[in-house]
């Protein structure tokens, strides 16, 4: 049997509900802050590194992607955003309207491989 009344429920599903709430217009504010001297938001962008990180077992590794030649501007300013790395264009595939394109991803382009992270970052 449940430690809780009816009432004690309903006021917990209620104190849920404005938690949900509250945390959904924090991220339609955030999503809606523009962070790109382009003009973009953060929003736009999280979506184009959402698609260039898909089928990637880990979002900090080099990306390797066709993606679609229109796109380039914004891809480049997520793949710059989220992993400090530039994305380059390695091909186009004529006639396609698509682009091959690469990135040294968030691992190559921010870990400096001469800092002994043990010592240097030691709390």
């Amino acid at each position: 049997m449940s430690k809780f009344t009816v009432e004690e429920l309903k006021a917990k599903i209620k104190l849920q509900a404005a938690a949900k709430a509250e945390r959904e217009a924090f991220y339609a504010e955030h999503n809606a802050e523009v962070v790109s001297d382009l003009g973009y938001t953060r929003g736009q962008l999280q979506e184009a590194f959402n698609f260039l990180k898909k089928g990637m077992s880990d979002w900090k590794d080099p990306i390797a992607k066709v993606i679609p030649k229109d796109k380039l501007e914004i891809m480049r300013e997520a793949c710059s955003f989220f992993t400090g790395s530039f994305l380059e264009v390695h091909a186009e595939r004529v006639g396609s309207g698509r682009l091959v394109v690469y990135a040294e991803g968030y691992y190559n382009a921010m870990v400096d491989p001469d800092m002994d992270y043990d010592e240097d970052c030691a709390y």
